[in-house]
């Protein structure tokens, strides 16, 4: 997803074309990461994003966007309360969510052992109904009058972005 705060002059549009964030001061994540790879590959004609700062940390992302620093583009899940809260604004741009896959990596030649087998498990059977109950608590802290409502689709093999 594309956030931005509240008050920035996109975050009432009812639709965003991406060539319009060209301009667009962007908080990104560090070179190499797979969300800094789906951000450089925004813009369909080879522009660049105009990236203003970079950060491993969600957390500083997030608290950078709020500031009004620039725009972002962040997992759905690292989000769910500052959307809640009226903290942050997905920007409904065009060609948007963007699904990334999660895979588990181990050595070829080393076999998962019993506790990794188990967490796979978990995360494959549990993972979508811990999300789901993170977003109900997150609607309980929201204002009554938050305009944002969950997205009702998600997968707990992918990531929405």
């Amino acid at each position: 997803m594309i956030v931005v705060a509240p008050a920035h002059p996109l975050a009432g549009q009812a639709s965003v074309p991406p060539g319009l964030l060209a301009g667009e001061p962007f908080i990104a994540r560090e070179e190499g990461s797979g969300a800094r790879q789906l951000m450089d590959g925004l813009f369909s004609d080879g522009r660049a994003a105009r990236v203003v700062m970079t950060s491993g940390s969600n957390e500083t992302i997030k608290q950078a966007v709020m500031a009004g620093m620039g725009l972002a583009l962040i997992s759905r899940h690292a989000i769910g309360l500052e959307l809640h809260l009226g903290l942050l604004r997905i920007l409904p741009v065009d060609g948007f969510p963007l699904m990334r896959s999660w895979f588990v990596a181990h050595r070829a030649g080393m076999p998962l052992l019993p506790i990794h087998r188990r967490l796979c498990a978990f995360v494959a059977e549990r993972g979508q109904a811990i999300i789901d109950e993170l977003e109900r608590s997150y609607a309980a802290l929201a204002p009554a009058d938050s305009a944002f409502t969950a997205p009702t689709t998600r997968s707990t093999s992918a990531a929405v972005l």
